[in-house]
């Protein structure tokens, strides 16, 4: 998934390993950028959508001004946070942790990707691997997640997929009530480069 913020800013390449729960609901981190100039601030919080029936995290990504302020919204969407019509890309759910292996756009109301699917966003040139390595749900209320293991990769972008193979859903098309139409492509990293295997 390719974020609305284009550039050349790169940053200093790291691997953050946390853990969530009730008791840790947020984990924040500053991502500095290879020229020094200003920094990013990664968040996870608990974010409920309404009417998900699941809890789970939702990650942001801003880049901060000298004094630490936001100076961007989310640069975890595909489209930049405005008016717009009836276009909702999948891509703007890259960043939630919904605890479904095998999401339904039905019965979740939203299209969540998989919960261990590796995601990979591009943002202006550097990319951001996002990973649940390990979940488990409450067993006094199996919709409450007990504890959430998040690997979050940061790297400098070289032409080539950061880490992995991807199925990544591209885009949702609406056509009115129940119908509906999802473009999907898969890809893979051979060689070092990104090919395309199937358009769905």
């Amino acid at each position: 998934m390719r974020s609305w913020k284009r550039g050349n800013a790169r940053v200093k390449e790291r691997v953050l390993n946390f853990n969530l729960s009730s008791d840790k609901p947020l984990f924040e981190a500053s991502i500095p950028k290879q020229d020094s100039g200003n920094n990013y601030l990664v968040r996870v919080k608990r974010n409920p959508l309404p009417r998900s029936k699941f809890e789970h995290w939702g990650i942001e990504l801003v880049e901060l001004d000298k004094k630490s302020r936001p100076l961007t919204e989310n640069l975890l969407t595909v489209e930049r946070p405005g008016s717009g019509g009836d276009n909702f890309p999948a891509g703007d759910l890259v960043g939630y942790l919904y605890p479904k292996e095998n999401p339904n756009f039905i019965k979740d109301r939203r299209f969540f990707y998989p919960i261990r699917e590796t995601r990979i966003v591009q943002i202006e040139s550097f990319c951001l691997s996002i990973q649940v390595t390990n979940y488990k749900m409450k067993e006094s209320d199996s919709k409450k997640i007990e504890s959430l293991q998040v690997s979050l990769g940061f790297y400098n972008d070289k032409g080539r997929v950061c880490v992995g193979d991807l199925n990544i859903v591209l885009d949702l098309f609406w056509f009115g009530p129940g119908r509906f139409r999802v473009a999907e492509i898969n890809l893979k990293r051979k060689h070092n480069t990104i090919t395309s295997e199937r358009w769905a």
